[in-house]
């Protein structure tokens, strides 16, 4: 399965369920935005109660049906001594559990259980088994029923953190093999969350070289590309886009690695005229391009449109010539990279429009998501 298709599914059927998958695929980023997802769906104020104050835990705590939570752990950093604290009072002890614990007695929400598959100690295993069983903690706690618990790891031989869990624990699970997203899907969830500010020569590439999306390496100190990684090199490059060449290949190497920053700065030198020149006089431009030239102008011109609105007339004939040339692998990329105000005057052209009806798909997807 997709990971990304865990964002489509119903929260109750993702209770106990075991997200088994490569790191860097985003099981993490899915679990919280289908947390987040249901909290607007419900109308209910989003928690993240890793991040609250402790005034707001308090202000949850008091009210907990107009919230909904969101709690990651990692499970190796939890152990049974730390959920239940003794409190000596004479004749006897009473137990007492941290805030954000009693939180998850009474409110809606999800509890992430990351990094399930590297626990090695058997009490912290013990532990993790009446958590999703039973969902209780400790001694005196028991989680809300409105509380879903989600847990992700990894396989053996997709980490070396990681271990075979105990057929119990398995069987306390409903274990579902994920995959990274596509490409596509990635493009979507950065231009989501980031808008305009990450480095979107990084879908160009992708777009030209996609077995570099996702590769595994089992080399030490050796990045490797992911979409995590790909996520945090879209960003720094964004961030560092005034300094040179050689500071940003440093941080693109030790994102996906050099074989993948070799060939990135490889292709962002590909030598293309300026987008007014090409506007200018695009078909004798285009006719001449080899496929790496395409791929950099249509970049260029779906950043370059978004900052001068005044060419977006000329920039609408290129558009309208350019889709019965009939490279659809290319016209996907210009519809993707092109932003949304730029898309909607566009298809206000009839030519235009009538031309894209073959793409409706994909122009539905950058419009409307």
């Amino acid at each position: 399965m997709k990971v990304t298709e865990i964002l489509k599914l119903p929260l109750q059927v993702l209770d106990r369920v075991l997200l088994l998958g490569p790191p860097g695929i985003g099981k993490t980023e899915v679990v919280y935005e289908r947390a987040f997802s249901e909290a607007r769906r419900k109308d209910k104020i989003f928690i993240d109660l890793r991040k609250a104050s402790v005034e707001t835990l308090r202000d949850v705590l008091r009210e907990p049906d107009k919230y909904f939570t969101y709690m990651r752990i990692i499970a190796t950093h939890v152990f049974p001594e730390d959920v239940s604290m003794p409190r000596d009072r004479g004749d006897f002890i009473i137990f007492k559990s941290p805030l954000v614990l009693k939180i998850l007695e009474k409110c809606e929400g999800v509890l992430f259980i990351d990094e399930l598959t590297n626990l090695r100690r058997a009490d912290q295993r013990v532990l993790f088994y009446a958590l999703i069983q039973e969902k209780e903690i400790g001694w005196n706690l028991k989680l809300s029923d409105k509380i879903t618990v989600i847990a992700a790891g990894n396989t053996p031989e997709q980490s070396s953190d990681a271990v075979e869990l105990s057929k119990a624990l398995e069987n306390r699970m409903t274990i579902i093999e994920c995959e990274p997203p596509s490409i596509e899907e990635w493009v979507q969830y950065m231009n989501m969350k980031y808008g305009d500010e990450w480095e979107k020569f990084c879908a160009i590439y992708l777009a030209r070289y996609p077995a570099d999306f996702y590769r595994m390496s089992d080399v030490p100190f050796k990045a490797f590309p992911s979409p995590r990684s790909w996520t945090r090199t879209a960003i720094q490059l964004y961030e560092l886009r005034e300094f040179g060449e050689n500071i940003r290949y440093e941080f693109v190497k030790g994102n996906v690695g050099d074989d993948v920053a070799t060939k990135f700065f490889t292709l962002m030198r590909v030598n293309i005229p300026e987008p007014r020149e090409f506007l200018a006089k695009y078909r004798s431009y285009w006719e001449s391009f080899t496929y790496d030239q395409k791929f950099l102008m249509i970049y260029s011109l779906t950043q370059f449109i978004q900052r001068n609105r005044d060419y977006l007339e000329k920039y609408g004939q290129f558009v309208a010539d350019f889709i019965d040339t009939g490279e659809r692998e290319l016209v996907i990329l210009l519809l993707r990279l092109t932003d949304k105000q730029t898309l909607s005057a566009l298809v206000e052209n009839e030519q235009i429009s009538s031309a894209l009806d073959k793409y409706i798909d994909e122009l539905s997807e950058v419009l409307f998501t």
